[in-house]
């Protein structure tokens, strides 16, 4: 595109269409000469957004005219994804998350689309469970002595170890594992074909089996109330569901108050930041390509053409014999 400046006659357009917040899929229609008196006209037309020289972003070359600034050149698919996470509400000034970022954010949606919890709410979660530390445990002391009549102090992998010398199948059950901090009686062993299996899983691969333990706890029948509180922001019901605080307590527990405070504080640090890296979750597309229902929609309307100038063709060879 170029593009001459302020109070310069003619403007060299290439007009676009496609969505305002995902415009790497627009694709060119045309490019024409504007004067002048005419921007006002098509700047309704065009969203292509453009990079000025003061590394700004606009949705247009319109608005960057408007704004007195030069515009530079166009903006890549990149930057335009970046231009819609702005375009949501979080200013000009936001840097383009790194590859990083970017990699775990993919991850993170993924377990979303699997578990049906909220990615800010799944951050939240994470956070306040294991710090973000795929490989935290925690064993859990009044849980083994309950399922085994037996003591064991301490709550780090060392006290985890001593309690599977006793008894490997309930020291498993007895420690919560991985980002979200999932009991192993949740079926953990069983994933895996046993206890040492399960271990052994863990230690080779937490974010995989973090992400499983969440996914089958979350899809259980009776842990539904769980996921509808995470998809709703009532983090105090999740609170006394997915942490169990206060159960068993006497009146005038706050624990299940600091849990939901907490994830609240989590929830709104962790929003922000998935409004900018959402948009570059999904793969960009090639502008003018088809996506493939496009396509699977032209193969089974070809393959029914196909079909009726074969079904018509028979059928005119039955009424000739019918006739003859």
């Amino acid at each position: 595109m170029s593009y001459a400046g302020p109070g310069q006659p003619i403007y060299d357009l290439d007009l676009h269409r496609g969505s305002r917040f995902r415009s790497e899929n627009a694709f060119p229609i045309r490019t024409q000469l504007v004067a002048p008196e005419a921007m006002g006209a098509v700047c309704t037309m065009i969203f292509a957004p453009v990079v000025t020289t003061d590394g700004g972003f606009y949705d247009s070359a319109c608005t960057a005219e408007a704004a007195g600034a030069r515009v530079a050149r166009r903006a890549t698919p990149a930057e335009s994804r970046r231009y819609d996470a702005q375009r949501r509400g979080l200013g000009q000034t936001a840097a383009a998350p790194s590859q990083e970022e970017i990699a775990r954010a993919r991850l993170d949606a993924q377990i979303s689309s699997e578990s049906g919890v909220p990615v800010p709410s799944l951050r939240a979660i994470r956070s306040i469970e294991s710090g973000g530390n795929p490989r935290a445990v925690r064993f859990e002391t009044r849980v083994f002595r309950n399922r085994t009549g037996q003591t064991v102090e301490g709550h780090d992998r060392a006290a985890f170890q001593r309690a599977y010398a006793i008894n490997p199948l309930e020291a498993v059950n007895s420690t919560s594992w991985g980002w979200f901090q999932v009991m192993g009686f949740h079926g953990f062993p069983a994933m895996y074909g046993g206890p040492a299996q399960a271990v052994a899983a863990f230690d080779a691969n937490p974010e995989e089996v973090g992400m499983r333990l969440f996914k089958r706890w979350m899809d259980r029948p009776q842990h539904l109330a769980a996921k509808l509180a995470a998809r709703t922001l009532n983090f105090a019901t999740f609170a006394r569901l997915y942490n169990g605080c206060c159960r068993n307590e006497p009146p005038g527990c706050t624990g299940c108050e600091r849990y939901r405070s907490r994830m609240q504080a989590a929830y709104d640090r962790a929003l922000p930041e998935w409004r900018l890296v959402e948009p570059y979750t999904s793969p960009i597309r090639t502008p003018g390509a088809w996506p493939s229902w496009t396509m699977w929609a032209i193969a089974g309307g070809a393959g029914a053409g196909v079909l009726g100038v074969v079904g018509a063709a028979v059928w005119a060879v039955k009424r000739r014999r019918a006739r003859a």
